[in-house]
């Protein structure tokens, strides 16, 4: 896919994760991961880096996923979390749903940071 993968240095998970938390933070990453790249793919981006800092704080886990590609509308920013709306088309918009919806049910929260022609970050703290 010719994009440069980042995982931040100081990235790292020190504290005993719980076995079902852990596969809510895979859904998690995965489908936001996988946006970022389908973001640059679909929109060539002259810089194409996703970018991943994952670690914890005490009791919080942090989280953020940083892409290069083009940004998102205000309209986009406001619909991004609802159910079956996509830019990708049909029958989609599914992922970022579940995303929020799994936060929530952890009692953590989520934010989006996010500019036309310079990229979008996505910022997650989950209660341990």
């Amino acid at each position: 896919m010719d994009i440069e993968f980042i995982l931040a240095d100081d990235s790292e998970l020190h504290a005993n994760i719980p076995h079902d938390l852990t596969h809510k933070i895979i859904l998690i990453l995965g489908n936001l991961i996988t946006n970022a790249f389908d973001s640059i793919t679909l929109n060539k981006t002259s810089e194409q880096i996703v970018f991943l800092t994952i670690k914890n704080y005490q009791n919080e886990i942090f989280i953020m996923i940083e892409d290069s590609g083009p940004g998102m509308t205000e309209e986009v920013l406001q619909k991004a979390f609802d159910k079956n709306f996509s830019t990708k088309g049909q029958e989609r918009g599914i992922g970022l749903y579940l995303v929020k919806q799994t936060i929530k049910e952890l009692g953590g929260n989520i934010e989006i940071d996010s500019k036309l022609g310079q990229g979008t970050i996505f910022t997650i703290k989950l209660p341990l």
